[in-house]
């Protein structure tokens, strides 16, 4: 996806997580991308939910709305912290499923 950046010298590192505005989906960065003036490539994965218009605001944890995930618990969750003669033997599992 070819991105510019308005601002200059940041790096956004590979595994980042970022979201395109006016999409549900989060992505994640899978190279690092230097945030220089004028246009870069930004490798995400997945491929593209739905197609980006031009001029589409990008939300990375440097910016001033971070990506925000909306989820479904899953329904086979297992819930709650168990233990055992007082020592921690399971620290319980969620699932969450990506509400896109």
């Amino acid at each position: 996806i070819r991105v510019s950046f308005s601002t200059s010298g940041g790096l956004l590192p590979k595994g980042s997580f970022i979201q395109f505005a006016n999409h549900p989906k989060i992505y994640m960065v899978t190279t690092n991308v230097t945030a220089n003036s004028g246009e870069r490539i930004l490798n995400i994965f997945p491929k593209l939910y739905r197609a980006l218009n031009n001029g589409t605001n990008v939300r990375h944890p440097g910016s001033a709305s971070s990506p925000q995930l909306n989820y479904f618990p899953a329904t086979d969750n297992l819930n709650g912290i168990k233990y055992e003669d007082g020592i921690l033997y399971n620290p319980g599992t969620i699932k969450l499923i990506e509400a896109i």
